[in-house]
C-alpha cells in the first residue's frame, strides 16, 4: 500500500523514518515471487530522487507487471521515476538499482516502451544482445502497457 510518511535521506542511498524530516511518498517492493522486500521513498518536493529502506536486492518497482509480460512476451513501458510510475496508475516499471545486471528479469519480455529517450540508451548499456526491443515513446506519451 502506498502512504505518506516523514522520511531522511542518508548517505548511503537509503531512508529512515525520521518525525523531524521531509514529507514522502512511500510504497512497497516486492520480489519477483510477490513477497515484500524492501520500501521505496521520494519526496514530493524531488520526485526524480528516490532511496529504498534497506538498499538490498530489489531493482525494480512494479516487478509484477513485468513478470506477467515476460510471461506472456508483452511489452511493458519502462518508467524514468516511481512518481511517474504512480501517475501511469502503476502500469509498467520502474528502474531503482542501475547498478545491478537488469538483462534475467526483462527475460521474454516482447519490447521495453521507454517514456523517456534517455531510459533507452541507458538500458542499452545495461542489457547484453539478444533483448527485447527498446523503444523511446514521442515526448508527453503515455503508452499503458
Amino acid at each position: 500500500m502506498i502512504r505518506l510518511g516523514r522520511v531522511s535521506f542518508l548517505d548511503n542511498d537509503t531512508f529512515a523514518a525520521d518525525s523531524s524530516g521531509m514529507e514522502a511518498i512511500l510504497g512497497p517492493l516486492h520480489h519477483r515471487r510477490g513477497e515484500w522486500v524492501d520500501t521505496c521513498a521520494y519526496h514530493l518536493s524531488n520526485p526524480g530522487e528516490w532511496r529504498r529502506q534497506f538498499d538490498d536486492e530489489t531493482p525494480i518497482l512494479g516487478v509484477a507487471n513485468l513478470a506477467r509480460a515476460a510471461y506472456f512476451h508483452d511489452p511493458i513501458v519502462l518508467h524514468p521515476t516511481p512518481e511517474a510510475w504512480l501517475r501511469a496508475g502503476g502500469q509498467g516499471v520502474v528502474i531503482l538499482n542501475w547498478g545491478c545486471a537488469l538483462q534475467d528479469l526483462f527475460d521474454g519480455v516482447g519490447e521495453v516502451r521507454c517514456a523517456h529517450p534517455l531510459l533507452k540508451k541507458r538500458l542499452r548499456r545495461n542489457f547484453r544482445i539478444g533483448q527485447p526491443d527498446i523503444k523511446a515513446l514521442p515526448q508527453g506519451a503515455s503508452d499503458a502497457a
